[in-house]
Order: structure tokens, then sequence, then C-alpha cells
């Protein structure tokens, strides 16, 4: 597989060129191409008063908010802000203008989520935090169907995609019980299997349909629980806080 970059790194400006195309040969034999894209770890914050609004408006009123507020793109060492994050689509939009599909390979999430709610909300509780997690991985979901308007969108989480923190997702918890009708809207209802909201709900993982080839699944996968740094932080009080991968 030809890749454009092979860099993924901790920081989105190491991915602006992770378009990945078939190649020449088997996109000639298959007529398919797609775009893989990870590690976006979306900054909204501003460090203006827009981030106030952000944290009390519904997600479908950020773009008006954040047309407001001119940034320069994020640079080496910082998460992707919007003005970078739109400078990553549109660099996949170029490479690969048409794909049959585009894999998001997980890291919606800013890191250190909570430090950065309460810098704006000093004493915010956990909902805020999580409510925060729900509304960023809800706009970079649009972004991308936006940037790649009917094409499914194969998306998995990865370590800071959760409302409790890093490597702290919480099986059977609200942010991926809130985050499943934007699963269902990038992958498509219908290539989901059957279980696919059950299993998103419990562990943040799926199978569906492959979009390009027939008597295939997809099955992606949430490793994240299987790491030695998985806490179930924010679930129930005497839950099994063991990495289950131990």
């Amino acid at each position: 597989m030809r890749q454009e970059s092979s860099m993924r790194g901790l920081c989105a400006v190491l991915v602006l060129g992770c378009a990945l195309a078939l190649p020449p040969t088997i996109a000639k034999a298959t007529g398919s191409s797609f775009v893989a894209i990870s590690d976006v770890h979306l900054d909204p914050f501003t460090g203006t008063d827009a981030d106030a609004r952000l944290l009390a408006s519904d997600v479908s009123q950020w773009p008006a908010i954040l047309a407001g507020v001119t940034l320069p793109v994020a640079t080496y060492g910082s998460d992707a802000n919007v003005p970078l994050l739109d400078a990553i689509l549109a660099d996949a939009a170029r490479r690969v203008p048409s794909p049959d599909f585009v894999v998001y390979a997980g890291d919606s999430v800013v890191h250190r989520l909570a430090h950065r709610v309460r810098a704006v909300a000093p004493g915010a509780g956990q909902d805020p935090v999580t409510e925060m997690a729900v509304k960023i991985t809800t706009y970079l979901a649009r972004r991308l169907s936006g940037t790649f308007p009917d094409v499914p969108v194969l998306f998995a989480l990865g370590n800071t995609d959760a409302g409790c923190g890093d490597y702290e997702v919480e099986p059977g918890g609200s942010y991926l019980g809130r985050t499943f009708p934007t699963l269902r809207a990038l992958v498509g209802a219908d290539r989901l299997e059957p279980d696919a909201e059950a299993t998103w709900r419990a562990g943040g993982y799926y199978a569906a349909r492959h979009p390009t080839l027939s008597r295939t699944t997809a099955i992606v996968l949430n490793t994240v629980l299987w790491s030695t740094k998985y806490e179930n932080r924010c679930g129930p009080a005497g839950s099994d806080s063991r990495a289950p991968g131990s």
C-alpha cells in the first residue's frame, strides 16, 4: 500500500499528508480507493470568549461560533485546532477527491480535555467534560461527512476518546451511548451488523458490511480496553478498574 505519509504521531500536524490510496495496480483491478486519517485530537478551544459559548451551545451551532474567531494553524507540538483540521481535510480531498470509503482510526478528542474545560469553566464536574467529548467527536464526524458526502466512514476509537479521560472510556457509559447515533450516520445504518448498537454501547466496537468488498465484514475493535494503562475510573463504585488486557 502506498502511503503519502507514514507518520501516525501524537500531534495532528503529523497527519496532514495521511491520505492513503490503494496501489495503482490494485485500484485499477478493484476500482476502489479510500482515505485514512487518525489522531486529529481536535482542540476546539480558541483562547477567546467563544470557548464559553462552545461549552454552552449545541454542536450544531459550533460552525457559526468558530467562524467568528481567527486563529493561526496549530504548529508542531500542539493538538489540531480547527484551522489545522480544515487543512487536513482539504488536503485529503485534494489527494483522493472521490474515495469509496474513509477510515478514521481513532483519537478525535483533545488531550487533557478536563483541564481544558475547567480552564474555561472552573469547578466544572464530570458531566460538562463528557458533554464536550461528545461534542468534539460529533463535530469531527460531521466535518468528515461534509468533506466526503455520502461516503461511508469506518470510525474507530482511540485512547483519548472518552468522557472520563485518557485510557478511561467507560464501558456502557454516557460517551459511548451518546456517540452511537454519530457512528450510525458515519457508517450507514444499512451496513452495521444488527448488534452494532449493543456492542458500541458496551465497549466501543462493532462490525459492518465492507463498503466495497462483497461478502466481507469489517471488524472495528476498541483496543484501548486491552491496554495495561486502561482504567474504568468513571465506572460505578466498586467496578473492576483493572485493564481487561491484563
